[in-house]
């Protein structure tokens, strides 16, 4: 009999600390106000239904199903700016992975650089009319493409190159991925300054390449970032300012 009574007790100690909920209903770990039946993480009080979503954190903040959907322009991710946002999510980098939009590098390449591989036609490059800026090889999405044909036809090739030495993500932005960053330029300079980067140059004669070669026979497009916008196609030994953008998830 007397052990019949302590394997009851025994049992009943062992329910009473091991069980679920106690009395006063759903544990609140993380005392956030949110019980463990409402809270994603409830052992992070930063976490809960009513939290902010936070832009490049890699989690889910306010417990809606999506990670760093909260970003803007302007915003710090994956080791740039945000300074494009696509309507959808999209696969902007040809991994097979959907994307929510572009950063750019904190930081110009530290020297003008040259387009690369002068009297050279690049076969895996789209051409893109002058003026026109519509197509294969123009619109956003192709500067993964465009750097990866710049680098199979000419490896050398400097702006490619340097954009690519940032990492495997990083590549030299189409015509109108560029065009985005320029007419974000006032935000993004803002931001790129306060996370320790540099600003975008904006002398007249300053000029950004593009990944985008032009059907003129042999030349690249390049963006002027004064206020006056302007869009030229070079001969690629111009060495101008180049700027790595990267797509992020």
């Amino acid at each position: 009999m007397k052990n019949i009574i302590f394997l009851s007790v025994l049992s009943l100690f062992i329910f009473t600390s091991c069980g679920g909920d106690d009395d006063n209903g759903p544990q609140d770990s993380d005392g956030d106000g949110y019980s463990v039946n409402d809270d994603c993480d409830d052992n992070n009080a930063q976490v809960n239904p009513d939290a902010k979503e936070v832009c490049g954190d890699g989690i889910d903040n306010n417990c809606d199903g999506n990670v760093d959907e909260g970003c803007a322009i302007g915003d710090l991710i994956e080791g740039g700016v945000v300074f494009y946002i696509a309507p959808t999510p999209t696969d902007l980098d040809g991994d097979g992975t959907l994307d929510r939009g572009l950063v750019c590098a904190l930081n110009d390449e530290p020297t003008l650089l040259s387009w690369g591989c002068s009297g050279t036609d690049l076969p895996s490059v789209p051409n893109v009319l002058i003026g026109n800026y519509v197509g294969p090889g123009a619109v956003i999405g192709d500067g993964m493409s465009n750097t990866n044909g710049i680098l199979n036809d000419c490896p050398d090739a400097p702006a490619a190159l340097a954009c690519r030495s940032l990492g495997l993500d990083w590549f030299l932005p189409s015509i109108n991925e560029l065009k985005e960053l320029y007419i974000n330029r006032v935000a993004i300079n803002v931001a790129v300054v306060a996370n320790g980067g540099s600003p975008q140059s904006n002398l007249p004669s300053s000029y950004y390449w593009t990944s985008t070669e032009a059907n003129s026979g042999n030349s690249a497009f390049a963006h002027q970032f004064s206020d006056n916008g302007n869009v030229g196609s070079f001969v690629p030994i111009l060495e101008t300012h180049v700027r790595a953008v990267r797509a992020f998830n």
